[in-house]
């Protein structure tokens, strides 16, 4: 407790400036300590060693010292104090979200299907690179899909022995945006700290990143690091040095391998960047040539080497690096029958206008008057909400930053704030392109950097300094953080209740002590769970083969069954 309160004590005495620096420095921890983990597992790979737990520790060394270098170029007095504090504050983040994570289990369908059976092989030694994965059920998602978070998760299940503990990367991904969003505000001095620190919250909030937290879905994340990744590029054309475009190589490492759609919108985002650095008048040659530069070995590096399975290996097996996307349509059939009769334009539009819900295909489309609620809280216990996926105040969200969006413009062009005027259409510009770049945008999960287009426009009234526009940004953030509360107490309340209900049921068999029937069907990753409690079981291939058919009980939130003598 003492730490704790000395650690605190020691960001109270620093100045604004100093600040600024230290959250990036925080948030650059989290960020090299993944892409360290990636980067020295994938050689691991590439020279045949499978995973172990002394990967993970010998990437949290590297961090350190890496941690080291950059507060000493950014501190030249009391650098070594600084470090250390930095280092307490990184070590203590990530001892608490492991801990949050291995608190709660994983019930999402995805989760419990493929992302923790990708997991389980890797950490029994399974090599992406050189081998296909043992043959099951989801072997075609487990070889050809990107596997940053897995990878992720099995090195820290080969520390702590807990499969659920890699949750903690989703978690530490928040805090990682909230941080590189704290430290981008605390820039501007005409931005009133509170307002920095909520405006923060609310990047890092995202709804896809609140229900998915405690899951291995993967959208979440994605959320976090194109919000890092849009900061970071934003910071760099104001000014860039050399740990910003060190933080923008370990974060493309992440980003790009972390989901197929992650590249697609990187590219984006990168080329509308690299047109605003071109045409920028007062940048010299040199600068833009070391940011290109490191971007396109970011590209090169993310895609040939650590993204080597699946991007390499799928083009040299299938001729095309996306494989099996061309080949199996997993979207049509999730699809909400009236999408099918719409472009991406107006199933965003309806979307957003529509209840949350996860619709099945059936289903019929409940649209709402914004700022109104209707039976739809239930659904943020899900992973992958269908419609309204951004929350129910979303809709009346986006209202309000459209009539503050049409103000500003008018108030922009009558100032001749032109500059702003430049940077604040490049972030809406690329961020819609990016989400128009694929078909489903009607389901949140697939466009999680939608969030954030409302938000530009607060630090752009902020600096404007319009009274009345200012009241018009305090109430979008006032409705922005009543929208991310609801959606955030119903999915703990959930998760709380879940775990318990599933906790309850195991230790209700382990203590029966007796060998139980079990069909695992689609949810073959429940077995981890049996192991770790010492649940004695005798696996059947189908559910009509479980002997004791009185007897039969679902394992809770899954398809698998068993049945106790």
């Amino acid at each position: 407790m003492n730490n704790i309160k000395r650690l605190i004590n020691f960001f109270r005495n620093l100045n604004r400036e100093n600040i600024s620096k230290l959250f990036l420095l925080l948030s650059a921890s989290i960020f090299v300590f993944t892409a360290c983990i990636l980067l020295i597992v994938s050689i691991g790979f590439a020279i045949k060693v499978p995973m172990a737990s002394w990967q993970i520790i010998v990437s949290l060394l590297i961090t350190l010292l890496i941690q080291y270098i950059f507060t000493s170029y950014y501190f030249k007095e009391n650098r070594l104090k600084k470090f250390i504090n930095i280092s307490l504050f990184f070590l203590l983040i990530l001892s608490i979200c492991i801990l949050i994570g291995s608190s709660f289990y994983d019930l999402s369908w995805d989760g419990q299907t493929y992302h923790q059976e990708a997991i389980i092989q890797l950490y029994n030694g399974w090599n992406p690179f050189y081998s296909e994965t043992p043959n099951n059920l989801y072997s075609i998602w487990l070889e050809h899909y990107p596997k940053t978070l897995e990878i992720l998760a099995a090195s820290l299940y080969k520390l702590t022995g807990s499969i659920e503990a890699g949750k903690a990367f989703n978690i530490l991904f928040i805090i990682a945006t909230f941080l590189i969003s704290l430290s981008f505000f605390m820039n501007f001095k005409k931005i009133n700290i509170i307002v920095a620190i909520v405006t923060s919250l609310i990047i890092a909030m995202n709804p896809v990143s609140i229900y998915q937290s405690l899951t291995y879905y993967v959208d979440g994340i994605l959320a976090s690091l194109i919000a890092s990744f849009l900061i970071i590029i934003i910071l760099i054309y104001i000014h860039s040095d050399r740990i910003l475009l060190g933080l923008l190589f370990a974060i493309l490492l992440v980003l790009i391998n972390i989901k197929f759609t992650a590249l697609i919108y990187s590219i984006v985002f990168t080329i509308g960047f690299l047109i605003l650095l071109i045409i920028k008048k007062y940048s010299s040659i040199i600068k833009k040539f070391s940011i290109i530069s490191v971007l396109s070995f970011s590209f090169l590096f993310s895609i040939l080497f650590i993204g080597f399975n699946p991007y390499v290996t799928n083009s040299i097996k299938h001729k095309n690096p996306f494989y099996p996307i061309n080949k199996i349509d997993i979207i049509t059939g999730n699809t909400p029958v009236y999408f099918l009769k719409m472009n991406r334009f107006e199933s965003l539009i309806y979307s957003i206008l529509a209840q949350t819900d996860n619709n099945l295909p059936g289903d019929k489309l409940k649209l709402k008057i914004p700022f109104t609620f209707m039976n739809e809280n239930y659904w943020f216990n899900c992973a992958d909400v269908r419609t309204g996926g951004f929350g129910p105040l979303f809709s009346g969200i986006i209202l309000i930053f459209l009539i503050l969006l049409l103000s500003s413009i008018i108030l922009i062009i009558i100032n001749h704030e032109f500059e702003i005027l430049k940077l604040f259409f490049f972030i809406i510009l690329t961020i819609l392109v990016s989400v128009f770049t694929i078909p489903p945008t009607w389901w949140a999960r697939y466009i999680p950097q939608l969030w954030l287009l409302p938000i530009c426009i607060i630090p752009v009234i902020i600096h404007l300094n319009n009274r009345v526009l200012k009241i018009g940004s305090y109430l979008l953030i006032g409705v922005f953080l009543v929208n991310i509360y609801i959606i955030a107490s119903i999915n703990l309340k959930a998760n709380l209740h879940n775990t318990q209900t599933l906790k309850y049921q195991l230790k209700k068999i382990a203590a029966l002590d007796k060998v139980v029937d079990v069909y695992f069907g689609d949810f073959y990753s429940n077995r981890i769970r049996f192991e770790k409690l010492g649940i004695r079981f005798h696996e059947f291939e189908t559910e009509k083969e479980l002997k004791y058919k009185d007897k039969i009980e679902s394992i809770f939130c899954s398809s698998a069954k068993i049945s106790i003598p």
